[in-house]
This record gives structure tokens, sequence and C-alpha cells, in this order.
């Protein structure tokens, strides 16, 4: 399998949510149908065994922006019976299940949380009791200190055996990593022996790694670079077939007798309004750059030195220069976020850095790997630079095709009628300048009944494009009635400002 693009499990995770039985649902009459429908539109808690119904949801956050997913939800105690014997004490968790209406392809999100914080407001006569949990993926042991030791592999052989031994599961998308040594965790927990393994771990001069625990007990492990120079379909091919899919859905007057959640659909995200009723539909998006926050403390690139005991070349002193990686292939029009073409800040925002003294060497004389210190700033130059531009965007129902570090393309277009000149404009200019990509539209977006052959809706060239899923979270609310995804999207290199500094 060509793992550019792909995550593959390497491990499978022996730890296991509890079970859910879900009372007051018999499996004579119709109740099988009734368990696997538990979820769907609104997530499933359940509370020291106390099962909330679906109307004591009041709101619902999966965040998986940390290493380990974490929950917040706000429940309200119809029944005035959860602080009976209920309420959670040391030690006590939740589960929280979001089933999947395509339970034979895509796994349902089920799993326990280890309760940081509760609060339950007793209310007055009349009034309901409301309750705020507060939790984060339970791992058992993750956060124990210990002291042991490994015997010299690599990085992802060590990150092997700790998932393991974890009852985690592994999941990467890298082969083999080059930083064979000895790894000693010496009486720290299991969490920061993870991250320095992977902080310190050395696959190429091309990669940097990721780590964190999704939402179905995978640790995963990524070479994020790979992800970024996995190759790329071209847009109008999902264009043509985003809309032949959708036209012919509308000749035939709907989904008729298909279920909607079987229609296959291109693996894409979009605004484009025909595509409305589908789970890759963006109901609304933000863009957010930090691009001059970051470059202010990173520079645009890092000089370093280290003091190397066992250098081959017999000088101990060792320098080199370490700057973020670019995209292998780019659209001519695309450029990396390194500073505003014309000046020169690109070539002396530097900033330096002493690393200490590194003992290397064969048998028992070294005690880390060659590369160690270079990875550790390697991953951390790269790191920041993913995170100068991200578009988040709201998915209205909930797809579970995507998920975090995968390549995905995406498709915006105008609809406001000032917009839409403007990108008209902006394609003709990129047409008239000689660049190669011809992504400009789709024919759809005519109208024929309109007075003038203007365009009813145009392609945003600088917001489509390919991105890496860095996020998902999963949100609901009673006002929403259903489950959304906030799906945050980090892309390294974007369209120039051509208009700004053509001659």
């Amino acid at each position: 399998m060509n793992l550019d693009n792909n995550i593959l499990a390497v491990v499978e995770p022996a730890l296991m949510p509890t079970p859910i039985e879900v009372e007051g649902v018999g499996e004579s009459g119709g109740g099988d149908r009734q368990t696997k429908a538990i979820g769907i539109n609104v997530p499933f808690v359940l509370l020291n065994n106390y099962q909330f119904q679906q109307a004591d949801v009041e709101s619902f956050l999966l965040n998986n922006s940390g290493v380990l997913p974490e929950v917040s939800i706000k429940l309200v105690d119809r029944k005035n019976t959860f602080g009976v014997d209920s309420f959670p004490r040391d030690g006590d968790s939740l589960t929280i299940m979001m089933n999947s209406k395509n339970a034979s392809t895509f796994k349902s999100i089920h799993m326990d949380f280890d309760i940081t914080n509760i609060s339950a407001r007793q209310a007055g006569e009349g009034e309901q009791n409301i309750i705020t949990v507060n939790g984060i993926a339970k791992i058992p042991r993750l956060y124990s200190e210990e002291c042991r030791h490994f015997d010299a592999a690599s990085s992802l052989d060590h990150l092997e055996e700790v998932a393991r031994d974890l009852q985690l599961g592994l999941a990467t998308n890298i082969d083999s990593a080059d930083d064979l040594q000895t790894r000693i965790q010496p009486y720290v927990t299991t969490y920061d022996f993870i991250k320095d393994i992977v902080d310190t771990s050395y696959v190429s001069e091309d990669s940097f790694q990721r780590f964190y625990i999704d939402q179905y007990y995978y640790l995963t492990y990524i070479d994020v670079n790979r992800v970024f120079n996995s190759p790329n379909t071209p847009l109008e091919e999902l264009q043509a077939s985003m809309v032949s899919m959708t036209g012919s859905l509308a000749e035939r007057g709907g989904f008729e007798d298909e279920d909607e959640d079987d229609v296959e659909a291109p693996l894409m995200l979009t605004n484009y309004r025909q595509a409305k009723g589908f789970n890759h539909f963006i109901n609304e998006f933000k863009l957010i750059n930090n691009s001059s926050e970051i470059s202010t403390v990173n520079g645009y690139s890092r000089d370093v030195m280290i003091y190397d005991d066992n250098s081959d070349t017999g000088e101990r002193k060792q320098e080199f220069t370490i700057e973020a990686l670019t995209t292998e292939e780019i659209l001519d029009y695309e450029e990396p976020l390194k500073g505003r073409r014309n000046e020169d800040r690109y070539d002396t925002h530097k900033k330096y850095k002493y690393i200490g003294r590194q003992d290397v060497g064969e048998g028992d004389l070294g005690n880390v790997h060659a590369s160690s210190n270079f990875a550790k700033l390697h991953q951390a130059q790269n790191l920041a630079e993913i995170e100068k531009v991200k578009l988040k965007v709201i998915l209205e129902s909930f797809n579970p095709s995507i998920y975090k570090y995968q390549k995905i393309p995406l498709l915006i277009y105008e609809y406001n009628k000032e917009r839409v000149d403007a990108m008209i404009k902006y394609n003709k200019f990129l047409a008239d300048q000689g660049f190669t990509d011809k992504v400009l539209g789709i024919d759809a977006g005519q109208n024929e009944d309109s007075e003038d052959d203007r365009p009813t809706q145009a392609l945003n060239r600088f917001l489509s494009g390919y991105y890496v899923i860095e996020n998902i979270n999963y949100k609901y609310s009673s006002g929403i009635g259903n489950i959304i995804q906030e799906v945050t999207l980090i892309r390294r290199e974007w369209p120039g400002g051509l208009t700004n500094y053509s001659e």
C-alpha cells in the first residue's frame, strides 16, 4: 500500500470502552434497529451507568485538537435522579458513542473518558438540574511514571512496544525510521516518554513527525511531510465528477430509493450549492493567519551549533542551518509563506541556537542516535511552519470518511455578485500571465436565464486547492439538532499576491 496519504493500522487496539446496553430497548419489535440508531443524530452519553436520553443532551464537544481527545458536555437531569447515587467520585469515567450510519464501512466513535471536572447545579422548584462535565480520553497508565529500559531499536519499533503495553493500536504512514538507539524511561510519565521519542525521531532530512491518540484508540505516528508531498488529483477532474454526481441526482429528482448515506461522492470538501445535503458540504468557513507571529518567534531559518564528542572529522564544533521544508510539487502561482516578495527579510530574519554536547558513538560510547539533536529542532521548525495559515470549515453533518492528517481537496465557490466579478478578474489575470493551472470554474455556473452572460458563480482560486486535515472536532447542540464537524485545514503554499506585485 502506498503510505503517502494513507495511515496503516500496524497494531489493533486491545483497550475496549465500556459496553453499551440501552435501557428500555428490547430486541423484539424493532429493538435492534433502535439500538443501532442510538448516537447517530445525538451523541449517546453514559455516566456511571446512568443513561442520559437524547433530549437530555444540551451541548456536546469532542475536541481532538490535542494529543488526546477531550470531551465537554452539558446535560439536563430531567428525572432529578442522577445525583442520587450516580454522581462521580475519584476514578469514575463517562462513555460516549457516536454511531456511524454506514456501520459496514466506517467505525462508530465509542470511547471512555476520565472525568477531569464536573458540576451539577441543583435547580429550584420547577427548574431543571444542569450538569456540566469535562473529560480526557481514558488511557490507563499513560500518566503513570515508570523506569524501564528499551533495547536498541528505532522510534517506530519502540512506539509499537509502548502502544502494545498500553493496549493501544498503532497507526502510521512511516515504513522505517533511521534513529536506532537504546531508550530509557527514567521515572517520567509514559506520555512524556512517547513525546520525547517523537520529538527526537528521525526518518530522513525530508521528513518531520507528529503523534496523537485518536478517538478509536490508535497511537498515530505521522510523517507529516510525506502527506504534503503525496500526489494530487487534478481539481478539474474532481469538479467534473462532482457536477456529474449532483446533476444525475437532480435529473432523478433526488435520492429516490437510495439511502442518501450510501450514495458515492467524490472525496472532497466543498461549498458548491448543489452538494448541499451531502456530508462533504461546507456550511461556513473562516481563514486564520498567524504568519507574522510565528515568523517573529522562529525566523525563516535557524543556524544551529553543536559540540559533537564523536565527530568523524575531528572537528568538535558542528554548525548547520535548519529551514522549513516546502512541498515538492506546487502550482506555478503558489509560493511558501517565507516573507514578502521583493523584500530581503527572508535572508536576514534568522535565529540561532546552541544545543550543547551530543555524545554519539559506537558500542557503549553514545547514548542517542546521530541525528537526535538535529531532529528536535528540525521538527519544531517545520511544525511551526504549518501553523501559519489555517482554514476552519463547518460540515453540516457527520462525515466519517475524513480523518486527521489526510490530504483532501477543497473547492470553494463564490456566489456574491461582487466576489464573482473579482474572481473572474483574478482568473483572467492568471490566464494572461500564462499560469498553467486551468481550473477556472464550472460550466454549470452559467445562468442561461440571466439577462447577460455573466456567470452566477466562480471558483475561489485562492482558497481552493489541496489541504491536510490538522484537526476534526465533533459538535452538537440542541438548537442544531444533529452532529456537525469543525475541520481545521492546513496548507504550506498559497497563491501569491500576484496583482499586488505585478509590474
